[in-house]
């Protein structure tokens, strides 16, 4: 997957089958090293108020990387759990992207969730204005009007939950020209279909080297 920027997992199963804990947040039953992916830079974050296991992890391309990325952002609460990773150089002229990823629960008060939601961003871009945001992650809905009326559009219009047919994922961006977003295969025992968010410059710069590549070529053979 040479082209892949970057790839976001909610509900990720982290710890050990069969421990139950009484009281205590165990985390990282489950070694790094056994959920690498080669060339990826890894990150994740345990659920933080529960002992059943689940959590967030965020795996970058260390093809879209100039430098390892760094963890900017997180929380955990039932009503809404999230990991912002900035990353420097991805495609075309972005010099540094924040990955906001986000899962709620259908249970979730989704006003509270929506505000913790609107304050991590502000939070993010008071930090770093310039940074080019991208929201992703299992939301249980199939859109966020307050985030379409900061000027995000949703890249995900295909069914990503077969069991009720449903859009319950979410690729939030601003702009079309960067990205595009595809279905694809569950991972592991998910029953949500995986998204493959694809940086639409990589075509485009092959083809203009390509064409300046045989326009240098016929140049030499004049």
């Amino acid at each position: 997957m040479p082209n892949l920027c970057f790839i976001a997992l909610q509900e990720t199963k982290l710890q050990t089958v069969g421990n139950k804990w009484e009281g205590e947040n165990v985390q990282h039953q489950v070694a790094d090293e056994a959920l690498q992916l080669q060339n990826f830079h890894m990150f994740r974050q345990d659920r933080g108020f529960t002992a059943n296991g689940g959590g967030l992890m965020t795996y970058i391309s260390k093809e879209w990387s100039i430098k390892a990325p760094k963890v900017c952002f997180t929380f955990s609460t039932p009503d809404i759990e999230l990991l912002a990773v900035r990353d420097r150089f991805l495609p075309s002229d972005i010099s540094n992207m924040t990955i906001v990823n986000v899962y709620t629960r259908p249970s979730a008060n989704f006003t509270v969730s929506n505000a913790a939601l609107k304050n991590a961003l502000t939070s993010i871009l008071m930090e770093n204005p310039r940074s080019y945001i991208i929201i992703v992650g299992d939301l249980n809905r199939d859109r966020l009007p307050f985030l379409e009326t900061m000027g995000y559009n949703n890249l995900v219009n295909f069914v990503t939950f077969p069991r009720s047919n449903t859009i319950l994922d979410a690729v939030y961006v601003k702009g079309w020209s960067y990205f595009t977003a595809k279905k694809m295969h569950p991972i592991a025992t998910s029953d949500h279909f995986s998204v493959l968010i694809m940086p639409r410059y990589t075509e485009r710069y092959r083809e203009a080297r390509k064409d300046t590549k045989t326009k240098g070529k016929r140049h030499q053979e004049e």
